[in-house]
């Protein structure tokens, strides 16, 4: 005689007590799916009452040694499938990670560059102020050149302003630097103004 799985038998009483199938899948630890195949493979909706012999009608029989076992398990491809899609997972997570490192690393990469041109352009600027420094001692050095030994063409204004700079303590060679003559034509004009004050005297 065809045997019947307990477990079917008592899903049945809970269905007709109206237990829905995700309710009776939880309970039973079985899919979803199962419980609709049970549904219509043993019509439970076909009869009613408490008469459940119409459930041996259509049962296939069981092996005893698995009588209580009612999971059903996954056969070869699909558990091939499961493997691929866990190994897709765990690539996909190892390639975010690699993905963040390489975006750390490129954010670094780039601070460094940034830094190098920082340094690049003070050396530029560095270098550029003494060239100008020298071009501007040349220019002065060929100016005094050429001034040395004429005589001073210094205007009555030009002389005053250079003796009110030196009664302030201004410098004779910041005094040559500012009117654009040398540090002798200065000198020249302070002492000829000292030769002035003492005859006045």
């Amino acid at each position: 005689m065809s045997k019947i799985n307990p477990s079917i038998l008592s899903a049945y009483e809970d269905y007709k007590n109206g237990m829905k199938n995700i309710e009776l899948a939880q309970k039973y630890g079985v899919s979803d799916r199962t419980i609709r195949t049970w549904v219509k493979k043993y019509a439970w909706n076909s009869h009613s009452g408490n008469d459940n012999s119409f459930l041996l009608d259509n049962a296939t029989p069981i092996d005893n040694t698995k009588e209580n076992e009612i999971l059903i398990e996954p056969s070869n491809d699909q558990n091939k499938l499961i493997s691929e899609i866990h190994k897709l997972l765990n690539e996909n997570d190892n390639l975010k990670d690699i993905e963040i490192q390489n975006l750390k690393n490129e954010v670094q990469n780039l601070k460094n560059e940034y830094n190098k041109l920082i340094i690049e352009n003070q050396k530029l600027i560095n270098e550029n102020i003494e060239l100008s420094n020298n071009l501007n001692q040349k220019e002065l050095k060929e100016h005094n050149s050429r001034n040395a030994g004429r005589k001073s063409l210094a205007s009555n204004e030009m002389i005053q302003d250079v003796l009110s700079l030196h009664v302030e303590g201004t410098t004779q060679s910041e005094i040559a630097k500012r009117f654009g003559v040398s540090v002798g034509t200065v000198n020249s004009i302070i002492k000829k103004s000292k030769i002035r004050q003492r005859k006045i005297k």
